[in-house]
């Protein structure tokens, strides 16, 4: 069963441009391109169910978000004359707006209501957005949970390791397709810490582990800011961490993708 906090990874499919995958939030086969798709708008937050509207989770820098200063806690209500109460509904609203319109966005922050206006731009290659992210920068922090494996859940505690994290769901059938994979390689390069992370409950991931035994360390994030943290939009998205805690490469998606990140991993060692 989808755990409700991968609403926000599903929200996120369409406003941090999702233009590699499609369907609930997991890689599948690429659909042949078809000419004249209509380009769709984004804002570039992270969103997730709020109390009275949409509650925004992450602000990437750069965006017509940021620039229009919106903070994560804010929970929009409408859009124009649109009132958004869920995230399915923002996403709606958005992607039927036209690239280089300027809208109205009601804002609900500290109980007052507030207004900014943006202008939509064209969304980024999902891909190359958390290549801009995350590569050559410092691999965001988390300390969680240790569900199965010998690894800690601490990053700072890795540091001078390479490191291949994996952010993934059991309900996802393109993340259980790596794990084979991911169980092997982990086996044959010990000195690599292989840690897989899923917001799911603990009982739903100690079965999926009890079922499967991989050889790498699964992780648990009870509250789901790391997948926020590492703008983490679609599932399976693999990261590769150099000795010096920074993330050297990142991909989505299983087959050729999750290859060439393990491939990547096993060069940093010779």
């Amino acid at each position: 069963m989808n755990s409700p906090k991968w609403l926000v990874v599903i929200a996120v499919l369409e406003l941090f441009g999702n233009t590699l995958y499609s369907g609930h939030a997991h890689a599948q086969a690429l659909e042949p391109k078809k000419a004249n798709v209509a380009a769709k708008p984004w804002l570039g937050i992270a969103i997730d169910q709020g109390s009275k509207g949409v509650l925004v989770k992450g602000v990437l820098p750069d965006t017509p978000a940021e620039k229009a200063g919106f903070q994560v806690g804010d929970e929009v209500l409408k859009i124009d004359k649109s009132v958004v109460k869920n995230p399915n509904e923002l996403i709606n609203v958005i992607g039927a707006s036209g690239i280089g319109q300027t809208v109205t966005i009601e804002i609900l922050r500290n109980k007052k209501t507030i207004t900014k206006k943006l202008k939509l731009v064209l969304r980024p290659d999902e891909l190359q957005l958390l290549r801009d992210r995350l590569v050559a920068k410092p691999a965001p922090s988390f300390d969680l949970e240790v569900i199965h494996g010998k690894e800690t859940g601490s990053l700072e505690k890795l540091k001078g390791r390479i490191v291949v994290v994996e952010f993934w769901a059991t309900w996802c059938p393109a993340c259980r397709a790596t794990h084979p994979r991911l169980s092997e390689f982990a086996a044959q390069n010990p000195k690599i810490a292989v840690l897989a992370v899923s917001e799911e409950e603990k009982d739903v991931l100690q079965s999926y582990a009890n079922r499967l035994k991989p050889n790498f360390t699964i992780l648990r994030d009870a509250d789901g800011k790391s997948p926020a943290a590492w703008s983490a939009g679609s599932i399976p998205m693999l990261s590769v961490i150099g000795k010096d805690g920074k993330v050297m490469f990142v991909t989505v998606g299983a087959g050729d993708a999750a290859e060439e990140a393990l491939k990547f991993a096993a060069s940093m060692t010779k």
